[in-house]
């Protein structure tokens, strides 16, 4: 369930897979392979998980970035952890990110959340819209052969401390 408004707003099982595979096939067709690093920002709501799903099942290592950061330390964040694509929630975060990527070649898509925020960002060639994702067909054999050749011992998730103290340490989570 999802609060989007005022009222809650059901999702099944079915809609959550097609969904996560749409987005997987999406990230297939432009060209990620097994290992590439997915960065994933904004608030804990059913997208976020939705697009973690779709970076574990094109056999990618999916990261969390806290929303709020500084663009320093999301910066440093997308550099350290070389993430190649950017799922971004809102404006502000989407101006950050902007600001923390000028100049990293690693970061080559970002991808806001919803169309409406790529007027944000029209003279950034890196930005992509959503619906990107949608075009390419679903590709069912690539996803199932991708998640059947992971390794359980290889690593998932990166997960990142908010750096609080210093620089944010990495934390990779297996599969296993």
């Amino acid at each position: 369930f999802a609060k989007p408004a005022r009222e809650w707003t059901p999702t099944t099982w079915a809609e959550w897979s097609q969904a996560a595979h749409a987005i997987a096939s999406g990230l297939i067709a432009r060209g990620v392979v097994p290992g590439d690093r997915i960065a994933i920002l904004g608030p804990t709501q059913p997208q976020w998980a939705i697009y973690e799903i779709a970076a574990q099942s094109a056999g990618c290592i999916s990261l969390g970035i806290y929303p709020k950061q500084s663009v320093q330390q999301v910066r440093y964040i997308l550099e350290h952890s070389e993430a190649k694509f950017v799922f971004v929630s809102d404006e502000k975060e989407l101006r950050t990110v902007l600001s923390a990527a000028n100049g990293l070649d690693s970061v080559e898509v970002i991808v806001p959340w919803n169309e409406e925020l790529l007027s944000v960002a029209e003279d950034e060639p890196r930005v992509c819209s959503p619906t990107t994702f949608s075009e390419h067909p679903t590709n069912s054999d690539e996803i199932r052969r991708r998640v059947e050749q992971q390794d359980p011992e290889s690593a998932a998730i990166f997960v990142y401390t908010s750096g609080t103290t210093g620089p944010p340490k990495c934390a990779m989570i297996s599969h296993a």
